[in-house]
């Protein structure tokens, strides 16, 4: 992300130095830029009440050193997650001691499923959201801007900054027959829960002869690790035509192992930007899969053709034990709340089962792992259930003009070129903006609240 804004300016007359808390590979993709490594921007967690004070000398130094001034803008990623718990004071009086022009980058929060970030950066005083005319703010996608509205951002200070989309496709040759089948339906994904890896099982259970499909990369933290080595497991014993993993082995590249798919597919019940929706068309291949109509809504209205998406995946009543999914939703609902410092809501839960059932069935990517195995045991032991079972279809003929269509929108909306133009543009107002006192301050808790909405509540991210 950062790489690309500084490659989408290059033409221009803004000068970057990238501040970072560990050096970065010399290989990667830094080399080219200048880099400032200041040890306080490193992931922190331990409380130093005087660690926010030395990090912004830090950070005034590192720019003297490098052009004898602070910057005109201080452009900042994620300082409110909870990785670096002493971000936020430095923000704070970067903005108050110094009357610096900020820009504050969010495109992960600590409100939305992550309850431990939230409780250590809120065991601190200082103000996680200083709201001020020099104070600009950038979120990924009309959602966030959406409930940052509604926790009472001012608008003219709100940007929405759409990711760049740049890849190099040169390395896609494709493979014989991939990983076994006649027709490879890839999920180029690392396997974490979000990821909704049940739906892949269902999809490959109502697979046609030959087709088959395969996950690229295994989890890496370990509490994910053992979810999904279960579904390997389930997978095995229901015989369903799935690899995980196929990127970790062999020599395959992804490029290849992308070229070599019939089909790109995303099951996916959460994402910060959504470049698993773009990507694809830049590789010449078709997304299927489930759309997430609150991100890629930003797309559509750019002209993206994602009509072969779908926008939910339902199973039938009967497939689950409703009274487990009551009882299994009030208590991750109690336990969401709690780890949040709020009190139960038993309209809330109810409000959630309701959004989840209704006559057509249940909503399958909202339920945990051990419902959708069940459910999923359920339909295909059951002639009944499976003769009322219609499953979203993944196997649409490939429509190239609709390829090459979406792969110029992408082009024009979301190349380095565009980026560069909306960055430029929005570093130009910043630095319009005069330096003022601070305003009523945001509470967080009303980030929470709106990003614990029945409709955007999931068991999977609990």
């Amino acid at each position: 992300m950062i790489a690309n804004a500084l490659k989408s300016l290059a033409n221009t007359d803004v000068e970057a130095l990238v501040m970072t808390g560990e050096l970065p590979d010399s290989t990667g993709v830094f080399s080219e830029f200048p880099v400032s490594v200041v040890p306080g921007l490193a992931y922190r967690e331990d409380v130093d009440t005087d660690a926010g004070q030395q990090l912004e000398q830090d950070l005034i130094n590192a720019a003297q050193r490098h052009w004898g001034a602070p910057p005109d803008i201080w452009h900042w990623h994620n300082h409110s997650l909870g990785k670096n718990v002493h971000a936020p004071d430095a923000v704070y009086r970067l903005a108050t001691e110094q009357s610096s022009r900020l820009l504050l980058q969010m495109h992960d929060f600590a409100e939305d499923g992550r309850p431990d970030n939230y409780r250590r950066q809120r065991s601190f005083s200082y103000p996680l959201y200083p709201q001020a005319a020099h104070i600009h703010y950038a979120v990924l996608n009309g959602r966030d801007a959406s409930i940052l509205q509604a926790s009472g951002w001012p608008r003219e200070r709100l940007h929405l900054l759409a990711n760049a989309v740049a890849i190099d496709t040169a390395a896609a040759k494709p493979l014989v027959q991939p990983a076994g089948f006649d027709r490879l339906f890839l999920y180029p994904t690392r396997a974490i829960r979000r990821k909704n890896l049940g739906e892949i099982c269902l999809h490959a259970m109502a697979a046609e002869s030959g087709d088959g499909f395969a996950t690229t990369l295994l989890p890496s933290n370990p509490e994910w690790q053992s979810i999904h080595a279960d579904w390997q497991r389930f997978a095995f014993k229901m015989k369903l035509p799935i690899r995980f993993g196929v990127g970790e082995y062999g020599n395959t590249s992804f490029e290849q192992w992308i070229a070599s798919s019939y089909a790109l597919v995303t099951t996916s019940i959460a994402e910060g930007f959504g470049l698993a929706f773009l990507e694809p068309f830049l590789f010449d291949k078709p997304i299927r899969g489930r759309k997430l109509t609150e991100i890629t809504r930003d797309f559509e209205a750019k002209g993206l053709d994602l009509s072969e998406l779908y926008s939910e995946c339902r199973v039938p009543r009967e497939a689950v034990d409703l009274s487990f999914l009551r009882d299994r939703i009030t208590r991750s609902l109690e336990k969401t709340l709690s780890a949040f410092g709020l009190p139960p809501d038993s309209s809330l839960s109810r409000s959630i089962l309701n959004s989840m059932v209704n006559e057509r069935g249940i909503e399958f990517g909202r339920l945990d792992e051990p419902l959708q195995q069940s459910a999923l045991f359920e339909i295909r032991n059951s002639r009944r259930l499976r003769s009322r079972w219609r499953p979203p279809s993944l196997t649409q003929a490939v429509d190239q003009d609709r390829l090459q269509r979406n792969k110029a929108c992408i082009e024009e909306h979301y190349g380095l070129k565009a980026y560069g133009r909306r960055l430029y543009q929005l570093y130009s107002t910043l630095l319009s903006c005069e330096a003022c006192p601070l305003e009523t301050l945001i509470e967080p808790q009303t980030l929470v609240r709106e990003f614990l909405s029945p409709e955007r509540y999931n068991l999977l991210r609990d």
